[in-house]
């Protein structure tokens, strides 16, 4: 990757974590953050109902939105290919806030 460019790569994983501490996101209930008044506007930026967030890492506003509408939270996407199939624990695969060492990016 060049220097300075952007790679969708190394924001979907940051912005899992984020939107299940900000506010529990998933695909059921991420449309009605967007059609609605977003709770935060932390929430606004990251979903892309305020814009400019997401220029700014050189992606769409709304491609946290999209990526959530797609494959769903942190906790959904190791549930359904780990924890489900394997019966694996989060344990450390979990927010440092439930006794994990994931701690989610910061939305100015």
């Amino acid at each position: 990757m060049p220097r300075g460019g952007s790679c969708l790569c190394h924001w979907p994983l940051p912005c899992c974590f984020r939107l299940i501490r900000l506010a529990s996101c998933s695909p059921a209930n991420t449309g009605q953050f967007i059609r609605a008044d977003p709770p935060s506007t932390q929430i606004g930026k990251f979903l892309g109902v305020t814009p400019g967030y997401g220029e700014r890492l050189g992606l769409a506003d709304d491609w946290a939105y999209n990526l959530i509408k797609e494959v769903g939270n942190y906790a959904e996407i190791y549930e359904r290919n780990v924890g489900g199939p394997y019966s694996v624990p989060r344990a450390m695969n979990n927010l440092y806030t439930n006794g994990g060492v994931f701690f989610p990016l910061m939305v100015d």
